[in-house]
């Protein structure tokens, strides 16, 4: 269940939060001059820290080693640089001292220990233990005109686990394993093992950084309502930038009826203040949007990153014109979730004649969406595919290699969910210009997967 944070809600709470006379009586010895401006720093001090509701995360670094500790800094530097969160580490005073109390371990908090973090407005403890570091190697050698090059490649892997733990209930809200490795290559004429062992270090490590954030996006989730209408598309909105939120946060709609929800609809932040922003609707809900009744909840993981999307297409089909079949698997990546450019590779077999063609497809295009959010659009695109095809003659068996180009015009909409998100039926023509390929009129039908890093 995510942690829905309501701004209004919090500052209600935090406006309620005892001590504040206690506060004030300390300071009464001193001079009335005094009195009154520390008064006044201490109002406008409450003040703000009762406006700002982002959510204060403790990252605890158990290992306490160079990978954990660069793990622990790509992991704040993320998030903090979404704006979303406010960090407290390990290095913390009040932190140190709960950790070396004992009241405060890598699965439990005490009754105490959850007391002294409510008081830092502490939400969530994240912490996170490396168990295993390690790097391999391996080499590979090709010969050219007589000379060997050597190409080696160094694989950095990192182990590990990290929780996420409730202040409020000391419940474990997630537990995960941390298992990523990545990899760098060098040759004996360029390069060294030092470049490629930092370069596949660090991206393993960035990885881990980016899992850990991964899912603490779909813990905590910002909720906010709408106050009213600005335009057709545009809306006033209760959260700002003390919420979470940011320009180009992505939220969809909710409404709650008769104790149940929905969501639909998508928009994003175009301006924003400290305690409001306005969004622009890009696909409009089936419900009526109305101010005061209807809530806006973020979108997880989808908080301040690229725009590409990425689609995944599985396919089969039918080479009209030979009455061949054939089937792949494609990739198609689009620069914007508004639509724009699209670069596309695909893997596609066809049979025909009782031979086969493999073959490499390589495609620009354009990606036209309907809804503003490449959940459904119309494109098309071009390109040259190469490979080669068995081909009998004489009773010999030959692979003659060759290629051309292709065009083709597509349209997907979405499923609403599951492991395919959505489906596509493609159709065009593929014009051999070298080897023995089927070609002419081709038509694709399949199944589509979508990968939105935001």
């Amino acid at each position: 269940m995510p942690l829905l944070l309501d701004p209004y809600i919090s500052r209600r709470i935090c406006f309620q939060l005892p001590g504040f006379t206690l506060i004030v009586g300390e300071v009464m010895i001193l001079k009335r001059t005094s009195v009154i401006a520390v008064l006044f720093l201490l109002v406008i001090s409450i003040t703000v820290f009762s406006a700002d509701q982002r959510m204060f995360v403790a990252l605890i670094d158990f290992t306490r080693n160079k990978d954990s500790e660069l793990i622990s800094s790509y992991f704040a530097s993320r998030i903090t640089g979404t704006g979303k969160y406010r960090l407290v580490t390990r290095d913390d005073r009040d932190i140190a001292a709960l950790i070396n109390e004992s009241k405060l371990s890598y699965s439990t908090v005490s009754s105490d220990a959850s007391q002294r973090l409510k008081l830092k407005n502490v939400k969530v403890i994240m912490p996170v233990k490396i168990t295993n570091s390690k790097y391999s190697t391996s080499t590979s050698k090709i010969v050219i005109d007589g000379k060997t090059k050597y190409t080696y490649t160094v694989t950095y892997r990192v182990e590990g686990s990290f929780q996420i733990l409730s202040v409020e209930t000391g419940e474990i809200l997630a537990s995960r394993t941390i298992d990523h490795e990545s990899s760098d290559s060098y040759s004996n004429t360029a390069g060294s093992f030092q470049e490629s062992y930092d370069v596949a270090r660090k991206k393993a490590l960035q990885l881990a950084a980016a899992s850990m954030e991964k899912v603490l996006n779909e813990l905590v989730v910002i909720r906010a309502s709408v106050i009213e209408r600005i335009s057709e598309d545009t809306y006033l909105v209760s959260g700002g930038v003390w919420s979470g939120f940011t320009v180009g946060s992505k939220v969809t709609f909710l409404l709650s009826y008769r104790g149940s929800e929905m969501k639909q609809g998508y928009a994003e932040v175009v301006s924003i203040g400290n305690e409001t922003c306005i969004i622009k609707v890009w696909d409009k809900p089936e419900f009526d949007i109305v101010p005061g009744t209807t809530f806006v909840v973020e979108l997880p993981n989808q908080h301040r990153r690229s725009e590409g999307v990425s689609k995944n297409n599985f396919y089969g089909g039918l080479l009209v014109t030979n009455m061949a079949f054939q089937g792949g698997i494609g990739f198609d990546n689009i620069g914007s979730y508004r639509g724009g450019f699209l670069f596309g590779t695909a893997l596609n077999v066809a049979f025909f004649q009782q031979l086969a063609s493999y073959e490499l497809h390589g495609s620009l295009g354009l990606y036209i969406p309907f809804n503003k959010n490449s959940t459904a659009g119309f494109g098309v695109k071009g390109g040259v595919f190469v490979g080669g095809t068995s081909h009998i003659k004489d009773q010999n068996n030959y692979f003659i290699y060759g290629g051309g180009p292709f065009v083709s015009a597509f349209i997907d909409f979405p499923l609403g969910g599951g492991l395919f998100e959505g489906v596509f039926l493609e159709a065009g023509f593929k014009l051999p210009i070298a080897g023995i390929s089927p070609g002419g009129l081709f038509v694709n039908f399949g199944v589509q997967s979508v990968n939105t890093p935001f």
